[in-house]
């Protein structure tokens, strides 16, 4: 994998969602991560593991992600497909 960096990142408090830009088969698509900052005895570390307390804050990055996502891809209509594994749902162009 390359050093890509993400295309958008919407954070809430310490929650962040991350947008990636992927080549596929059929052409390039969008992803997204969810990750959780903290700082530890060396310094700032993330997890993907998440509170209930975090409930919100996940919603709206997701929210956020999903939103940026649809609007370069031009619609308003749900396409997501889950692909991968560690719950990353990516958005497939048509």
């Amino acid at each position: 994998m390359t050093n890509q960096k993400p295309k958008s990142i919407f954070r809430d408090g310490a929650i962040a969602a991350s947008v990636w830009e992927r080549a596929g088969r059929h052409g390039n698509y969008f992803e997204y991560t969810v990750s959780r900052s903290f700082k530890g005895k060396e310094g700032f570390s993330y997890s993907g593991s998440y509170r209930e307390r975090d409930a919100e804050a996940l919603k709206h990055c997701v929210d956020q992600a999903v939103a940026w996502i649809r609007e370069q891809q031009g619609d308003d209509g749900p396409q997501a497909e889950e692909v991968g594994d560690g719950g990353v749902v990516a958005v497939q162009p048509e």
